[in-house]
């Protein structure tokens, strides 16, 4: 197929894009939404490590499609797309998304993808604008809302109960990041069972060896000691299942010979829904100063922390996929997690797992990890095996193939 094609360039003054030269190229016009993208800077959480991650491997794959990914504000990341066949969209209005965000997300942005003739557009958050009626995909990263809607806020629950039931009957396909979660779809949504599938997502590659004074300079800013404290990384919420986490660290430190009495623990994130009874544990705890509350922390002492904690903790008492796992074991980290479901499909026998109520074996398991040197290396062996499973490359080719079979379907 020939699609009609054209540099597109911003108007910073008149606020649109115009086509500034026409030409031919062969393939399709694919879409992606990339408005919560991850960038290598500033970090981010799963949603936008997956988009930057899945687009980043597409076009590294893909040279025959041409490809637009969407942004509303400007990015140092549109560095790693340059590609002839690539054009990063800053979508026009978006200065307004803060007073009028429904006009924006379903009128202004619909209308910016309809400019674009798209043979496909790929929602990677969910949401496909309700005034958008082009072929679409959509990938859909938690369902937590139906089926645990305690750990959600109203204004989360309206939102999703409006914007997912339409993505849903809108989209072509609807992509799942694990097993899991299809298995959930397929019960919750038994009407769309027939445009479900389940592509897992990948861990990043790992990054460059910190040098040591990245590492010390890392270490000495949180006061931490190499393999002397416990990293947990995520949004503090209560789904996290953090109140227990703090308990289960208590009780460690109440049953650790006071000459041991070095360790610690790390909650780093961004403050979430009903955050502020989370941040009260951690600042009342009788262990308040071995409790360390960094926020939000930058993709460099992420990689460091990562690298130099005893242990990953993941208690979580619901997940869609729980990239943080992988991330710990694609770096030797040993991780404990919650024996959910999802857990157990995405660490496969790698992780030690713990009831994620069970405070006492949680304690004992953070004990066993700083004093177990054997248990230790099983763990970083058994998860470096586990994360050569996952790859973002695979992850990409599996979603072009979704592309491609839809294109061959007659609208």
């Amino acid at each position: 197929m020939l699609a009609k094609s054209g540099k597109i360039c911003f108007d910073s003054e008149l606020g649109f894009y115009s086509r500034l030269t026409e030409f031919y190229s062969q393939g399709m016009r694919i879409g992606i939404d990339c408005r919560i993208m991850y960038s290598p800077e500033s970090g981010g959480a799963g949603v936008p490590h997956y988009i930057f991650h899945v687009a980043k491997n597409l076009l590294a794959i893909d040279r025959q499609n041409e490809y637009f990914l969407f942004f509303d504000e400007k990015s140092a990341v549109w560095d790693e797309f340059k590609a002839p066949n690539v054009h990063c969209v800053l979508i026009s209005g978006a200065r307004f998304r803060r007073f009028l965000p429904l006009v924006y997300s379903q009128l202004v942005y619909a209308w910016v993808l309809r400019r674009f003739k798209l043979d496909i557009f790929h929602a990677t958050n969910t949401g496909i604008p309700y005034f958008y009626r082009g072929r679409s995909i959509t990938t859909v990263h938690d369902l937590g809302v139906y089926l645990r809607p305690e750990f959600f806020s109203w204004g989360q629950r309206l939102g999703t109960r409006l914007i997912f039931p339409h993505s849903f009957r809108r989209a072509a396909k609807i992509i799942l990041v694990s097993w899991l979660l299809a298995d959930d779809m397929n019960h919750l949504f038994p009407e769309y069972r027939h445009k479900l599938t389940a592509i897992q997502e990948g861990v990043s590659p790992v990054r460059e060896t910190p040098t040591v004074a990245e590492t010390d300079a890392v270490m000495e800013k949180f006061q931490l000691r190499r393999e002397k404290f416990f990293l947990f990384i995520g949004t503090l919420e209560p789904r996290k299942n953090l109140l227990r986490l703090i308990a289960a660290f208590e009780k460690a430190m109440d049953d650790t010979p006071s000459a041991w009495r070095e360790l610690k623990l790390v909650l780093a994130g961004r403050p979430g829904y009903r955050s502020a009874e989370i941040v009260a544990a951690a600042r009342h705890s009788r262990y308040a100063r071995f409790i360390i509350l960094p926020g939000y922390i930058s993709a460099q002492e992420k990689n460091i922390l990562l690298r130099e904690a005893a242990a990953f903790v993941f208690p979580s008492l619901w997940e869609g996929f729980g990239l943080g796992n992988l991330e710990a074991m694609a770096v030797g980290t040993p991780v404990i997690a919650s024996d959910i479901p999802v857990v157990r499909e995405i660490t496969g026998g790698a992780a030690t797992l713990v009831h994620p109520e069970d405070i006492f074996s949680w304690s004992k398991r953070m004990r066993s990890m700083v004093t177990n040197k054997e248990m230790r290396e099983r763990l970083h062996q058994a998860g470096y095996r586990r994360v050569s499973l996952f790859s973002w490359k695979l992850c990409a080719q599996q979603t072009l193939a979704e592309y491609e079979k839809l294109q061959k379907i007659k609208v």
